[in-house]
């Protein structure tokens, strides 16, 4: 399990990500993420 650091939002290309620990701020971030497929929280 790895911890997300803000700043994930500008990874705008990102297509997967897997087993992230995620509090509310992370899920803000990950919503910034449009391409994103395949999410493992």
């Amino acid at each position: 399990v790895a911890k997300v650091h803000r700043g994930l939002g500008s990874l705008m290309d990102l297509q997967k990500l897997s087993i992230i620990e995620a509090d509310s701020q992370v899920l803000k971030e990950l919503m910034k993420l449009r391409q994103l497929r395949k999410l493992g929280i």
